[in-house]
């Protein structure tokens, strides 16, 4: 923008070179360009146009980053909250289990079988030590077998 506004036809020294230009422009979007001088430049239509073109673009970029900085804010804030309520969590489990007798302890692992093989398939025996969940075969469908026998 700086440089368009030099390259214009215009008397403005606070525009008359790319340094002077960028300067102006700075001082534009953090609103400490003096007053006195911006009279000057509302009475010269294309560099008011290019300046007014600079301040919505530079609106619309710090916005964004507004955003993005909130955004980012708000991601390790979940993170931290999730972590949290895992925490919380487990130390329930922590606490509940304390209170579950040995022998019943003992009953419960011997009922879940761990120590029988798991059936992946029909005729396909497995690996013990694991609880077997089955799935609706169309859940996750598969176009490539990823077996190789």
């Amino acid at each position: 923008f700086a440089s368009a506004i030099s390259s214009l036809k215009q008397n403005l020294k606070d525009f008359a070179g790319v340094h002077w230009s960028a300067l102006s422009l700075w001082e534009i979007a953090l609103e400490i360009y003096p007053s006195s001088h911006f009279l000057m430049v509302v009475q010269t239509e294309f560099v008011m146009f290019a300046v007014s073109l600079f301040v919505i673009m530079i609106a619309i970029f710090l916005a964004n980053l507004l955003i993005a900085q909130l955004n980012g804010a708000y991601q390790v804030v979940y993170e931290d909250m999730v972590g949290y309520a895992r925490l919380n969590r487990s130390q329930i489990i922590v606490t509940t289990l304390e209170q579950v007798s040995e022998k019943r302890w003992f009953h419960f692992l011997q009922n879940l079988k761990f120590e029988e093989r798991l059936e992946f398939g029909q005729g396909d025996i497995g690996l013990p030590g694991g609880l077997q969940v089955t799935e609706p075969a169309n859940a996750n469908p598969t176009t490539v077998d990823a077996i190789r026998r």
